[in-house]
């Protein structure tokens, strides 16, 4: 007597594609996809989100942390004449930040006051390992 069922083709290939969509659903959860296709994950300690600018499927993965709260304090004017903070970081297009990194803007000690410059990470780039 054989007690092991035997699974033809066809019924194997249903349980891995209904476990590959149990996976791909759970790794969707783990993710906010925004409409500019960006993608960033839950996991994500990102701090001063008003100062930060995504520009478009850029890719943040689990356990990064971006110091957005971070900003300049000194006041640039803008075209319109009205003095405007500047963004702290700046990520470029098509951008993934591995897993681990830590972002956060350049300082400065200068008469005992820590000032803090605006951060531009390019198009194209990967931060990581």
């Amino acid at each position: 007597m054989e007690c092991v069922q035997r699974l033809d083709w066809l019924q194997l290939m249903s349980i891995l594609n209904l476990r590959a969509l149990h996976i791909i659903h759970h790794l969707a959860s783990l993710t906010l996809n925004q409409d500019s296709g960006n993608k960033v994950s839950r996991r994500a300690a990102i701090t001063g989100t008003a100062n930060i600018t995504l520009g478009g499927r850029t890719v943040i993965m689990a356990d990064v942390q971006l110091r957005g709260d971070l900003h300049p304090t000194r006041a640039v004017p803008s075209s319109s004449g009205k003095e405007v903070t500047p963004t702290s970081i700046i990520i470029g297009r098509c951008t993934v930040i591995s897993t681990g990194s830590v972002i956060k803007p350049p300082c400065r000690i200068s008469r005992g006051q820590v000032h803090y410059y605006p951060m531009k990470i390019g198009d194209n780039v990967f931060v990581g390992t």
